[in-house]
């Protein structure tokens, strides 16, 4: 799911009405009606519910409007920042660069400054879809460069090439304020607290959609560790939002190591654990009929030099 579908809702929140929402938005009542019952069904709540006065959010719809709006506002951020940075008023290609929700864009962020202050004339953008998703989007032209996780024996199409960024560890985003954390045991090793996937058993999980590598992901472990958590709640596309809902207090997301250093938080910690976790191997992939483009040169080196830095702090980590 897009962020289109985030403004969709909060414009049905606005006007209180479907069919007004529609006129706005362009689209028709059915369509509209859709977007919303796709919406609702990942996150297995309602969002609106009908009133004497209209359409009114629901306790819960209230509060993923609320993390809709945040995701919606730190989109423009970004772009606001990305234009202030190529704001000269030359006209530009557009570079469109693929991530998936695990992947936010301030794991990217010196990647990102540094290309829009390279000198190349581009307008970047991004997007964010499942790894497969991406990967249909190079074949179709509509992505640049997308950023996955695969594993080192994938087989790709002949007409896409790759490139090894890093190898990661998933943690666990834990409420600071959640109990479970007094069983946690610190290691001078590691940057991160331990914590044992027996501690895990009465908590609650926040997972990606369903279909997803991480979701498949999550199962695998949960049934291979005997854990059988008592709620989970889904989110769409947004890892921001998941991290969001751990802060709240709502349950426990599975979150990559590198967005966990990149950008920490004061109301959540990070935490290890051992068991079937597996590592994830992080690789660039590209069409290779680009590779001589003057914007992809430039891009890779600063990928290989961004993500060269964080591969050597990450294997001390594993030392």
């Amino acid at each position: 799911m897009g962020l289109e579908k985030l403004e969709y809702l909060l414009t049905v929140e606005e006007t209180g009405s479907i069919s007004k929402a529609a006129e706005i938005l362009y689209m028709s009542q059915p369509s509209l009606s859709k977007s919303i019952a796709s919406v609702e069904s990942s996150i297995g709540c309602k969002i609106f519910q009908r009133t004497s006065t209209g359409l009114k959010p629901t306790v819960e719809g209230k509060r993923y409007l609320l993390y809709a709006r945040q995701a919606i506002e730190l989109q423009r951020e970004m772009l606001a920042d990305l234009k202030r940075c190529c704001g000269d008023g030359l006209p530009r290609k557009r570079f469109m660069l693929g991530l998936t929700p695990m992947r936010s864009t301030a794991t990217l962020s010196k990647t990102l400054f540094n290309f829009s202050n390279s000198g190349i004339q581009v307008e970047l953008r991004s997007t964010i879809a499942s790894d497969d998703e991406l990967i249909k989007k190079l074949l179709s032209g509509e992505v640049d460069v997308a950023v996955v996780t695969l594993t080192p024996d994938a087989r790709l199409d002949p007409a896409l090439t790759r490139h090894h960024l890093c190898s990661e560890r998933l943690l666990l985003a834990v409420s600071a304020q959640n109990p479970v954390l007094r069983k946690a045991r610190f290691d001078l090793k590691d940057d991160f607290p331990y914590l044992s996937p027996q501690d895990l058993r009465s908590q609650h999980f926040i997972l990606s959609t369903e279909g997803t590598r991480l979701y498949e992901m999550a199962n695998s472990f949960f049934q291979a560790e005997g854990l059988y958590p008592q709620r989970t709640m889904i989110y769409e596309d947004n890892i921001d939002i998941a991290r969001a809902l751990v802060a709240k207090g709502l349950g426990i997301c599975f979150i990559n190591e590198r967005l966990a250093k990149a950008d920490p938080r004061e109301d959540t910690c990070y935490c290890r654990t051992e068991g079937t976790l597996p590592i994830r191997h992080v690789y660039a992939l590209w069409r290779k009929s680009d590779a001589q483009r003057p914007d992809m040169s430039i891009l890779f080196k600063l990928f290989c030099e961004e993500w060269r830095e964080v591969q050597w702090h990450m294997d001390e980590s594993y030392s």
